[in-house]
């Protein structure tokens, strides 16, 4: 669910045309979120709920906790 969310905000087809310095580093300093020492897919789910949060991506349901977000593989 993350790495849908995260991939919708860059608009590319899959998460493996993102690289960590180019995309989402870039990304996580201007949502003001702590990307040090983590490898990409972990960087996911803290840059997923920011996106969420900062009301970047609109979200439709009820009733979903989107705030514990985990990375399926």
């Amino acid at each position: 669910m993350s790495s849908l969310l995260v991939v919708k905000a860059f608009n590319v087809h899959s998460i493996h045309f993102l690289t960590v310095r180019k995309h989402l580093l870039p990304l996580g300093k201007a949502l003001t979120v702590k990307c040090r020492r983590l490898e990409e897919y972990q960087l996911l789910i803290p840059l997923a709920k920011a996106l969420v949060k900062a009301g970047h991506i609109a979200v439709e349901g009820s009733g979903i906790n989107y705030w514990n977000l985990k990375e399926q593989r």
